[in-house]
């Protein structure tokens, strides 16, 4: 994903997981947010890291990491 003026890790920090929210458009070949990014400031547990972990693992196995459109 593309940021628009500031970098990603200014806005959510390089603590992950993070939960936020926002809305990714397709711009020419790119993957673009509509700069509006909302953050919750919350911690996840051992159990929950594990768990996205896992799902991030299959989901970049079966499809890789979608950086620029069309797939």
């Amino acid at each position: 994903m593309l940021a628009v003026k500031h970098p990603l890790e200014e806005l959510i920090g390089t603590y992950l997981p993070v939960l936020a929210q926002t809305v990714l458009l397709p711009f020419k070949d790119l993957i673009v947010y509509d700069s509006v990014m909302s953050g919750y400031n919350i911690s996840f547990g051992p159990g929950i890291r594990r768990s996205l972990n896992e799902d991030f693992k299959k989901a970049k196995a079966r499809h890789g990491i979608v950086t620029s459109l069309p797939m």
